[in-house]
């Protein structure tokens, strides 16, 4: 796969795959002329109406433009035409709040949740799940505008999660001044009280009740604050909210690296958890060995208990990626996953896989954003070409998507 130049911008179809060499799988607005130095159209009461052109990573919003400023809202659907209320007006955009939908899409549905206009949980229930994924597929398209200058790689259709509904296994839930148990109110520290999640499994939902019981009795948790899971077993550390939608993203990880004639030996897992991605690996790679490299404490103790049940080659580093890879001798790795929290690695890390060099590189990223940066980092200072994106819906009802990419080096 060879690096590129800049271009004018093309796609093409290949079976259900996109192929990109520049982005064009949305509309690209036209240049408007600068308002840098100029004073606000807007100020903060002000009442206009406004057209839905898109859905953004923003916390799920709606932009619309008014007299050249840009307005983002929420509870919108792209191709709407809605009267808003300006409430906050910053250099170069405005913030609003949704007074009425004046022309409806044909995507708009009730939300199913009754907590839904004050919970800052889902921020997308008011749309149909088919065109969730689209819009997901859009803010993807959109990140990725910024790599495909000099890398020629395939978008893949978004997987979708098995479960739309009832999918999270973990939930965090807060304790108000009172007492009661809650999730944030949207753009707030106030509590909404919530006695059921519709996006909650549940047996976390009973979890719920009890602790809503206790709360009833007087019952305080410091710091205010306290995780239910589905499994008691996993409270410590990090897992994936979605445990069918896991064994999507383990299934699509086992496919990249089975992928042709590739059969790693030595696989470094970074930000890598308990081994959620390597213990799969070497069910089909029995030969390989894998080191986890993961600062929480709790995922360490988990990854070595399940490394000793399933008698898998597993060795855990506890601590930080970025000290780790300052080692002066890492050794020979074929294989490399990533999967840095939502921030995105920093340019020391993306610095060291280059110079580690392995055949194959499989990043995760549950923020498109911080993965476009990444991957133009790392196109400058490595071998390793990008030749598949691959997002996954981990996360329905909200406007958050995981990505997995595939990279390989220069003899792949």
């Amino acid at each position: 796969m060879t690096k590129q130049g800049n271009r004018r911008s093309s796609s093409r179809r290949s079976g259900a795959q996109t192929v990109f060499s520049e982005a064009k799988s949305q509309p690209v607005s036209k240049a408007k002329p600068s308002t840098k130095n100029l004073p606000s159209p807007h100020q903060s009461g002000d009442e206009v109406r406004i057209a839905i052109e898109r859905l953004t990573y923003n916390g799920g919003r709606g932009v619309g433009r008014s007299l050249g400023l840009v307005v983002f809202v929420a509870g919108v659907v792209p191709g709407e035409t809605v009267r808003v209320r300006i409430e906050r007006v910053h250099k170069r955009y405005a913030e609003a709040t949704l007074i009425a939908v004046e022309s409806s899409s044909p995507q708009r549905r009730p939300p199913r949740c009754r907590h839904y206009a004050d919970c800052g949980g889902c921020t997308w229930q008011h749309l149909d799940e088919v065109s969730q994924r689209e819009q997901k597929m859009a803010i993807v398209a959109h990140a990725l505008r910024s790599v495909v200058s000099f890398q020629s790689f395939r978008l893949h259709p978004i997987l979708p999660s098995p479960l739309d509904w009832a999918y999270r296994s973990r939930v965090r839930v807060h304790q108000g001044a009172n007492g009661e148990l809650g999730f944030f109110k949207r753009n707030s520290h106030s509590i909404v009280k919530i006695d059921h999640c519709e996006v909650a499994t549940t047996g976390v939902n009973a979890q719920l009740l009890r602790k809503q019981e206790l709360a009833k009795g007087g019952m305080k948790w410091t710091p205010g604050q306290l995780w239910l899971h589905e499994n008691p077993d996993l409270e410590n550390g990090f897992t994936q909210i979605n445990d069918l939608g896991n064994k999507v993203l383990q299934n699509q990880v086992k496919a990249w690296v089975h992928e042709g004639e590739f059969k790693p030996r030595q696989i470094m897992d970074l930000y890598g958890g308990d081994g959620n991605l390597s213990r799969p690996l070497l069910e089909a790679f029995s030969s390989a060995q894998s080191i986890v490299v993961e600062e929480n404490q709790g995922c360490v103790n988990r990854g070595i208990v399940l490394a000793k049940l399933l008698g898998k080659q597993i060795s855990f580093e506890r601590g930080s990626v970025e000290e780790y890879l300052q080692k002066p001798s890492l050794g020979l790795v074929d294989l490399i996953l990533v999967n840095p929290p939502r921030s995105g690695m920093g340019e020391e890390v993306v610095a060291a896989l280059g110079r580690l060099a392995p055949q194959r590189l499989i990043y995760i990223s549950c923020n498109p954003m911080t993965f476009a940066r990444d991957a133009a980092r790392l196109a400058k200072v490595s071998e390793l070409n990008l030749t598949d994106v691959q997002p996954i819906d981990l996360f329905p009802q909200t406007e958050h998507v995981e990505l997995v990419s595939l990279w390989k080096g220069p003899k792949q």
